[in-house]
């Protein structure tokens, strides 16, 4: 729209933060017949959800806590389980992932994904799909992040989440708060692969959104002491029958939005995961920054953003979570003058 113009990317013309809308076609009278239909099925599979979601926080979560091999077994296939029955109920059937390398030779193949305690798993921020798959897949330990101050600029920490505290936080943007750790400090305490998002928000999936340095300026590359593993999720454009599954607008009942508009339609959902190859990664001996970025001086998420871009084929963008932070204050305004 273009009271929002203000907030388009201006060096690849991407509006990063509005939900996308499906063009008028001709399907759209029948989507209209059809729609109490689709609404009552929505209102059922979220009901399925809701229940889904209250067994995983009351009987999987509690698990983790046991600090026991045997019980941490029992809780990663349980979570495996939950995870994989909320994805079929949001309609994803099948979730296609692709392992990627940027070398070309034949001799040298992509090396898959294995992540163990204490690696990191940086990624693009779209929706909850790929929380979901992420839980499903390494059952690992999530990272929200932190400001120390409403006018910083600057990531402070971040503090570790649940599945189901990261899903209500998707699409917020940083809050401040007084108790957090440098995401080292949580790496090294991990005793499963932990999750961040460099975006520290969620874009509506059409570009990638800046990366903060959320690994300090000090960290080596390449990373010796752990694994980074690089991936992105892609999301195709919305339709007649199936809306955006992007979730970058946050709603008093977050996420009830993105789950009903993905369970309240017969398409099934078809969201992509690329994955790295972890011989192209920062973690790799043979890796060159240079290579990467072309430049020096580089930072660690510098280079993670440059890699998650061409791994997911996406533009990136000069918008951050700051410039998120200004849109969601013109966005709540201008509700209100609608009102």
């Amino acid at each position: 729209m273009e009271r929002y113009s203000a907030f388009r990317d201006p060096g690849t013309g991407i509006q990063p933060f509005l939900t996308p809308v499906a063009p008028r076609t001709a399907d759209a009278s029948l989507a209209t017949v059809l729609s109490p239909i689709l609404y009552l099925l929505g209102a059922l599979r979220t009901l399925l959800l809701l229940v889904l979601a209250v067994l995983h926080v009351s009987l999987v979560e509690p698990l983790k806590l046991v600090p026991t091999p045997p019980t941490r077994l029992v809780a990663h296939l349980l979570t495996a389980f939950t995870t994989r029955l909320a994805l079929l109920i949001l309609g994803v059937l099948w979730l296609p992932v692709e392992l990627v390398s940027r070398r070309r030779q034949r001799a040298s193949s992509p090396i898959g994904w294995n992540p163990r305690a204490g690696d990191v798993i940086v990624s693009n921020w779209v929706s909850i799909f790929e929380l979901l798959w992420l839980a499903f897949r390494f059952d690992p330990v999530f990272t929200i992040p932190v400001i120390s101050s409403e006018d910083s600029r600057e990531i402070a920490g971040f503090r570790k989440a649940s599945l189901w505290q990261i899903i209500c936080f998707t699409s917020r943007t940083p809050q401040v708060g007084q108790s957090y750790e440098a995401l080292e400090r949580i790496r090294k305490q991990a005793s499963r692969p932990i999750v961040v998002f460099p975006e520290c928000t969620t874009s509506n999936g059409r570009g990638l959104l800046k990366f903060a340095d959320v690994f300090q300026q000090q960290a080596s590359v390449p990373a010796k002491t752990y694994q980074i593993f690089v991936m992105a999720i892609r999301y195709e454009s919305p339709t007649t029958f199936q809306p955006s599954l992007s979730h970058s607008i946050p709603t008093p009942a977050n996420p009830l939005s993105t789950v009903f508009r993905a369970t309240a339609t017969i398409a099934p959902a078809s969201p992509s995961i690329r994955l790295l190859s972890a011989r192209d990664g920062p973690s790799s001996e043979t890796f060159d920054a240079t290579e990467v970025i072309g430049q020096s001086p580089y930072s660690l998420a510098e280079i993670c953003g440059t890699l998650a871009a061409t791994t997911g084929k996406l533009k990136r963008t000069g918008q951050g979570w700051q410039e998120k932070v200004a849109f969601l204050q013109f966005h709540a305004k201008a509700g209100k003058r609608s009102q």
